[in-house]
């Protein structure tokens, strides 16, 4: 993992992953963009829930890099492969292609998987393809390229994600623990809860939601900003 895991779900929350990327989907989603293009060109000032599907894709779309795209294709639930290869389908990029056919063959060859995961990273992979054909105008590719024009001139949001503890924080996370477990055999559990905030295992056991009402603190400006309880 190179992002926390928390962070990475945060990223993928709220997708349809039951549907995501099948036909029916990518139609419902185009005629979406279509029938109401003055209101998505209205984002990020007004936001409206028949749009909610181009909302969480521009985050993603936002979020996704080598490592996060790492992460959802190879490191977590099936669903994040989805995902990852979702947000790799509307957000096309030359680096992204050996990831997405190392996963198409770890698909391909696991039984774990289903139709879904190899249909999702064969449209992701279909941007690769040299060709101008891209089918009728209801076939799945040509949907899938006006989603991506429908997106691609809007404003991205910002979208900070925690990496996992370096090897000097998990050094850190070690003494944190050592000391928490000494109050807790000392004074119990409220006590070693209440020794946690301020600390590294503090931040890192901030759930996405909470470190975004924080502000997005580095683990540094944490440490000074919230203090534990001595």
């Amino acid at each position: 993992m190179h992002y926390l895991p928390d962070d990475a779900f945060w990223v993928t929350s709220g997708l349809p992953f039951r549907v995501l990327g099948r036909p029916e989907f990518l139609a419902d989603m185009d005629l979406a963009g279509q029938q109401h293009a003055q209101e998505l060109a209205e984002y990020p000032q007004r936001q409206y829930d028949a749009l909610e599907q181009h909302y969480l894709s521009l985050r993603g779309m936002a979020a996704l890099d080598l490592c996060l795209l790492h992460d959802l294709l190879f490191e977590l639930m099936p669903q994040q492969l989805l995902a990852g290869a979702w947000f790799a389908a509307l957000s096309p990029h030359p680096l992204y292609e050996p990831l997405l056919r190392e996963a198409q063959v770890r698909v391909l060859n696991d039984e774990r998987y289903q139709r879904g995961q190899a249909r999702l990273l064969a449209l992701a992979l279909a941007a690769y393809e040299e060709s101008d054909d891209v089918g009728d105008a209801g076939s799945a590719a040509s949907c899938m390229q006006r989603i991506r024009e429908a997106l691609a001139p809007l404003p991205k949001p910002m979208v900070l994600l925690r990496l996992m503890p370096t090897p000097e924080q998990l050094q850190q996370l070690q003494e944190d623990r050592q000391r928490v477990g000494q109050i807790y055999r000392r004074h119990g559990a409220q006590a070693a809860r209440d020794a946690i905030p301020g600390t590294v295992i503090g931040f890192f056991n901030l759930s996405h939601a909470a470190w975004r009402r924080l502000g997005y603190p580095s683990m540094e400006r944490y440490l000074q900003g919230v203090r534990a309880t001595p």
